[in-house]
């Protein structure tokens, strides 16, 4: 496939099933090679190092096929080297990028022959495979290598000392009434300890899990959760329950190491993090769910295959071999008992822009005299107001499969990226 027939495919196909509605012009079939009977190249375009133990194994099991790996850094970098040639045969790619992927119709449909992923969905039981499928027509393209959790991770001896629940199961299930958070929360705040560092903090709990909009791109901004977490957030800004330090400051991070921070959330590959932040008390510290009921994915990596891969099956095979092989790991994550507890609604490709508009906004709200219920009201408007086209080109998308005339393509920012860096770039960036 020509570099410009790319181009054009990936700046037009922004939504799942435009291709038909719109009457594009679909990436060719390639034949897909018989790579047991001939000597062939994987190729793989990954965000990640290449795992050399996994692709020995590979080369071994199927003499004659050799990986070839190419990484690049960033979600624009990976587009822009999908026109490369000869057409790359898989791509690996951190999960944080799944929901801006789901908006191009440029990847296999997995649900079909000869995937057919109903067939080990036991990979990830429990899961909505919802969230890993196209916005219009629910083909599945993405499948996660492994999915971390967002964790809370906690000074258990303090909350100990100050009467509150330590054991992880315990804590966990307390904080799932806010009531009950405040109350620490506050409790702590006398001995000058906090749990939160930021007010808007919530919000970016919500964000790594929990959609913006219905299922009829309807902003959900005045229903639960999120009237429950504005009512959090008012009352730590209120009451000045908040570090104002987060774990990406020194300021921050000395309160982990004196104890002034007992609480803060964070994929739960963090543990490293701590123990080069923290190391002297490290073993001081567990880790729960996030609190107000929130369930959310931190960090991982996924795969999806190109329509125009010329390896399809072998890149398939890939997948299935290396997530056999990752069994005991995925096992071993938190997130692997509670994948029904991700929440229903989808994360689409427009929801991180929708919680920059949120954060950006909410410092100055909270510090209003409006209700929570008004500042609900207020951030609907915003982020309707802000996403206007991107909205209504999913709505269109999705009812009749035809893009409003001169829509613009939403997934690229004002300087020509696709969409926007992730919420807590600077978080991803310090773990790797």
């Amino acid at each position: 496939m020509s570099r410009p027939m790319i181009i054009v495919l990936l700046t037009v196909m922004l939504l799942s099933g435009c291709t038909r509605g719109a009457e594009l012009v679909s990436p060719p079939q390639q034949a897909v090679v018989d790579f047991q009977s001939s000597p062939a190249a994987l190729r793989v375009l990954s965000s990640f190092d290449k795992p050399v133990y996994l692709a020995e194994e590979f080369e071994k099991k199927y003499p004659g096929i050799s990986v070839e790996w190419t990484v690049v850094k960033t979600l624009q970098n990976l587009l822009d080297s999908l026109a490369s040639e000869p057409p790359f045969d898989l791509i690996a790619f951190d999960y944080m990028w799944s929901n801006e992927m789901s908006g191009y119709d440029i990847f296999e449909d997995l649900n079909g022959p000869p995937y057919h992923i109903g067939q080990y969905k036991e990979w990830f039981p429990g899961l909505n495979w919802d969230r890993l499928s196209t916005m219009q027509d629910k083909k599945v393209i993405i499948v996660p290598r492994d999915l971390p959790a967002e964790l809370t991770f906690y000074r258990a001896d303090i909350l100990a000392e100050h009467g509150f629940p330590s054991d992880p199961e315990q804590l966990g299930e307390w904080m799932e009434n806010p009531d009950n958070w405040l109350t620490m929360a506050k409790k702590l705040k006398k001995s000058d300890v906090a749990i939160v560092s930021r007010a808007i903090d919530p919000f970016v709990m919500a964000s790594k899990g929990q959609g913006l909009f219905t299922e009829n791109m309807t902003v959900s901004l005045t229903m639960e959760p999120f009237i429950s977490l504005l009512h959090v957030s008012k009352q730590i800004q209120d009451l000045g329950l908040d570090s104002k330090a987060t774990i990406w400051d020194e300021k921050g991070r000395e309160s982990l190491r004196n104890g002034k921070l007992a609480m803060f959330t964070l994929g739960e590959w963090g543990m490293e993090m701590l123990r080069a932040w923290s190391p002297h008390n490290v073993h001081l510290w567990k880790t729960t769910r996030l609190p107000f009921g929130l369930y959310g994915i931190h960090g991982g990596y996924a795969y999806a295959i190109p329509t125009f891969s010329n390896h399809k099956s072998l890149a398939w095979e890939w997948i299935k071999y290396t997530t056999e092989m990752d069994t005991k790991y995925r096992e071993s994550l938190a997130t692997h008992s509670w994948y029904d507890k991700l929440p229903d609604t989808r994360l689409t490709p427009v929801d991180g822009r929708g919680y920059e508009i949120i954060l950006r906004s909410l410092d100055l709200l909270l510090s209003s005299e409006k209700s929570p219920e008004e500042m609900a009201v207020e951030l609907k408007s915003k982020v309707e107001v802000e996403l206007y086209r991107e909205i209504q080109y999913m709505k269109n998308a999705q009812n009749k499969g035809r893009p409003p005339e001169g829509a613009p393509p939403f997934l690229f920012d004002n300087e020509g990226g696709p969409g926007r860096p992730p919420l807590g770039a600077d978080e991803s960036s310090a773990r790797k």
